[in-house]
């Protein structure tokens, strides 16, 4: 028995399948008008995961551009303790003082 798939007419309907495929095909081939391709290159995926790498890669400038865009212009200092802190930090030191040489806690 041979398989032989029966030819598809142009003037047929084209199925979903058949408009799928030929729109993976498009997508596949070289286009030299594309001003930047809307899917992050290798290069690019590789110096987003690896910082270290994109100096070397060359892909380091659009990199640059989105940290200097990401860091605040003013950034604030540590927050402030809060009034309670002394209370816990004294717990904390006594709990440390309570134990004897060989760690077991005193009683």
């Amino acid at each position: 028995m041979s398989s032989v798939k029966p030819q598809v007419s142009q003037s047929a309907p084209k199925t979903f399948k058949d408009r799928l495929d030929e729109a993976a095909r498009e997508s596949r081939r070289p286009t030299n008008n594309r001003a930047e391709s809307s899917s992050p290159s290798l290069i690019e995926k590789v110096a987003e995961y690896v910082p270290a790498a994109s100096g070397l890669l060359g892909a380091n400038k659009n990199n640059q551009e989105k940290r200097e865009e990401a860091l605040p212009s003013d950034v604030p200092g540590p927050p402030n303790r809060p009034e309670h802190d002394d209370h816990i930090a004294e717990f904390v030191r006594e709990q440390h003082r309570s134990k004897k040489p060989d760690g077991s806690i005193a009683g």
